[in-house]
């Protein structure tokens, strides 16, 4: 049997307290197989080449490679794919590479995304909903982004049987008019679909949603048992 090892890929900070978050994450998963944390940039010492090889030296034949990113829609997949080289094995590469999808609308990301509701909802059906991901400006992966968004809302809706429920993206940047439309209607939920909390969580949404009336405390995935 082929021995195999686990390389979770997450994007990376210039913040020591964002990479400690996945790290940590990663830990509480409690995998039964050798596990490294890699990061596309910022952490030369954890490069995705770096950790990779480090896998491979220690006799890693099989590697699941797990991207920790929001959804597939993201810019930096093909990225990452391409650095694996999935789909074929490069010269001197020893170990075989399987390729994870990324969150997308795992039931796992739809129970966080519950649970950060708890918190700040009274009465669904006096309230909507509105999920905010990162999104893109390429037309496919845009795409992407938004079925990755409408299915989570729309299970939410199901569970909940909010007045509306519907998402919003910072590219194209349509936070300020789908909060404002929904603001009409009563009382608004806001939930950021990201991993952690950073940058986009905590000044650009913030910046967008200024004068609508609704709930927003910048809770992202991470961190959740």
């Amino acid at each position: 049997m082929e021995q195999q090892a686990v390389l979770v890929i997450a994007h990376g900070s210039p913040h020591p307290a964002w990479m400690e978050m996945v790290e940590e994450a990663v830990r509480l998963a409690n995998l039964p197989l050798p596990v490294r944390v890699a990061y596309l940039g910022g952490v030369e010492e954890q490069s995705i080449p770096r950790q990779l090889a480090a896998l491979e030296q220690a006799g890693a034949e099989r590697i699941l490679a797990v991207p920790l990113f929001v959804s597939s829609g993201s810019g930096h997949i093909g990225e990452i794919r391409e650095m694996l080289g999935v789909g074929s094995r490069p010269n001197g590469r020893k170990a075989r590479i399987i390729w994870c999808e990324p969150l997308n609308d795992a039931p796992e990301v739809v129970r966080i995304v519950a649970d950060r509701l708890t918190e700040l909802s009274v009465a669904p059906e006096r309230e909507s909903l509105l999920l905010i991901g990162h999104g893109n400006g390429e037309a496919g992966l845009r795409g992407e982004w938004e079925r990755v968004l409408r299915s989570v809302a729309s299970q939410l809706q199901q569970e909940w049987r909010f007045k509306q429920a519907a998402y919003a993206t910072l590219l194209p940047d349509t936070v300020a008019a789908e909060a404002s439309r929904l603001a009409v209607a009563g009382r608004v939920l806001v939930v950021p679909m990201f991993l952690s909390e950073g940058y986009f969580t905590r000044t650009a949404i913030p910046q967008r949603l200024q004068g609508v009336p609704c709930e927003y405390n910048g809770k992202t995935y991470l961190p959740h048992p």
